[in-house]
């Protein structure tokens, strides 16, 4: 997979956070979202297609992916 972009890897995190609760897709960017969910890592919620969950692969990359130590991100590196 492609290297997510600061503000994508950062959104993902965030959606990742809700633990499956997701996030109202209208309160987000929607070019970074799009992106992230052209990438098949997240998706509408079932019944609930206005609030974004990620995926497996959405997780999986999130937990191979960890913030920098330092407090910044290394962005998919």
């Amino acid at each position: 997979m492609s290297k997510l972009g600061p503000k994508q890897a950062q959104m993902l995190r965030d959606i990742v956070k809700t633990n499956g609760g997701g996030i109202s897709g209208y309160s987000l960017d929607q070019r970074v979202m799009r992106s992230l969910e052209a990438k098949g890592l997240i998706q509408g919620k079932l019944n609930q297609a206005s609030v974004a969950v990620h995926t497996r692969a959405g997780l999986e990359w999130v937990r191979n992916h960890p913030p920098h130590p330092s407090g910044g991100d290394r962005y998919g590196e």
